[in-house]
């Protein structure tokens, strides 16, 4: 087993609705699929960012929030 093999492994074990998906659906997601490491307060993406990407997270968490017209920080969603 390759290392895609075995994130994609692990992909379907956090994500079990993708385990029902299309054998053409896995493997887009397998080709498609890229691994990262975010060190802890790195910015991923930012207000007005395009997204082209789907992030699935298998460790860690992650702060969605946008900064008011005070300056202060509103935490939108965590995952």
């Amino acid at each position: 087993m390759d290392d895609g093999s075995i994130v994609f492994e692990k992909i379907l074990k956090a994500f079990p609705f993708l385990q029902k998906a299309d054998k053409e659906v896995k493997e887009l997601i397998l080709k498609h699929t890229v691994i990262a490491h975010i060190p802890r307060g790195e910015f991923i993406f930012f207000e007005g960012d395009e997204c082209r990407q789907l992030a699935l997270i298998l460790s860690g968490s992650v702060r969605v929030y946008k900064s008011g017209e005070s300056g202060k920080e509103i935490t939108l969603y965590r995952l």
